[in-house]
């Protein structure tokens, strides 16, 4: 294999991973989308900090105790909003 291979490969590899990020925040968006907050609204109300709203809307990694609570909020947004929060 020689470098120009190598860097095809790197270039690929690099591509693959922004897709993977852009994927995740997505999904982020779409699960905050969902229950109509501003990002510091949905931060608030299910316990996080806005840093890390923000982050996972740009595409860094969640942990597997972070997918758990947004695999939730997406499942039952207000369901969720009860169980941290009480009842409205």
């Amino acid at each position: 294999m020689d470098k120009e291979d190598e860097e095809g490969i790197l270039a690929g590899l690099r591509e693959a991973v922004d897709d993977i990020k852009a994927r995740r925040a997505a999904k982020v968006k779409a699960i905050r989308a969902k229950t109509q907050l501003s990002q510091p609204a949905f931060a608030a109300r299910y316990h996080l900090s806005v840093r890390t709203v923000q982050n996972w809307e740009s595409g860094k990694s969640i942990d597997g105790v972070g997918q758990t609570l947004l695999k939730l909020i997406d499942r039952d947004p207000s369901l969720v909003d009860k169980m941290l929060n009480g009842p409205a």
